[in-house]
């Protein structure tokens, strides 16, 4: 049985998904300047996070039903303009798992959604 789920991540009885964000980013040598605003915007959204001077990780588990997480992500785009890699957003309730996928592109943050598609349940015997 799926359950149903809005675009901001609710379910249709008001529960929000447990969220589990990862992932690597790398990007040009930023400036002091950038790096500074970065670890600002993170430490304002209470979201830890990995950063270097080429390189960020993010690594967040919990509710995130206002996307307090995805808000930080744009502002963390609109500072880095570009960066390779992606951050994964694996969204669960009961047995219902979803993917988020985002990347920067010319300081916007992009998302792609998936899904898990199973296949037919098989006995295992040993």
């Amino acid at each position: 049985m799926s359950t149903r789920v809005d675009e901001s991540g609710a379910t249709a009885n008001g529960t929000d998904y447990l969220r589990a964000y990862s992932g690597f980013l790398t990007f040009a040598a930023v400036s002091d300047d950038v790096a500074k605003t970065i670890r600002c915007l993170s430490d304002e959204a209470g979201v830890g996070l990995d950063l270097t001077q080429t390189a960020l990780e993010v690594d967040f588990t919990g509710r995130d039903s206002n996307r307090f997480v995805v808000r930080l992500l744009a502002r963390i785009a609109a500072a880095l303009i570009d960066a390779d890699g992606e951050v994964c957003c694996e969204m669960t309730w009961g047995t219902d798992r979803s993917f988020e996928f985002f990347r920067i592109r010319g300081g916007k943050l992009l998302c792609q959604v998936g899904t898990v598609v199973r296949g037919h349940e098989t006995e295992v015997r040993d």
